[in-house]
């Protein structure tokens, strides 16, 4: 279930999934992020709502590797290799990867 709630949502991000909700700060928040959520939502279930959230906050390099999957699906729905690479490689996911190295991985 996707809810406008923006005081849940981190600085610098647009939405943010805590099983079984996503919140955003979007009114009408784009396919590609809504599915991009959505494998969230399926890690999340896979590993256990407590399990994913010590993976993701205790590993940068399980972080890392969540976040390629989810970035990966909003490619195919239509967000830029490009843009998704800048995420990757910021510091919203802790500096993991270069540039170089985040679109290589979303190839």
């Amino acid at each position: 279930m996707i809810v406008k709630f923006p005081v849940f949502v981190p600085r610098g991000a647009a939405a943010i999934t805590i099983w079984p909700f996503v919140f955003t700060n979007l009114d009408n928040p784009p396919r590609d992020l809504v599915e991009h959520e959505k494998v969230h939502l399926r890690q999340q279930v896979k590993f256990l709502f407590i399990g994913f959230a010590l993976l993701y906050f205790g590993s940068k390099k399980w972080r890392y590797k969540f976040e390629l999957e989810a970035y990966k699906v909003s490619v195919k729905y239509g967000l830029s290799p490009q843009v998704a690479a800048e995420h990757l490689s910021s510091d919203l996911y802790g500096n993991v990867v270069t540039y170089d190295q985040a679109l290589q991985d979303l190839a």
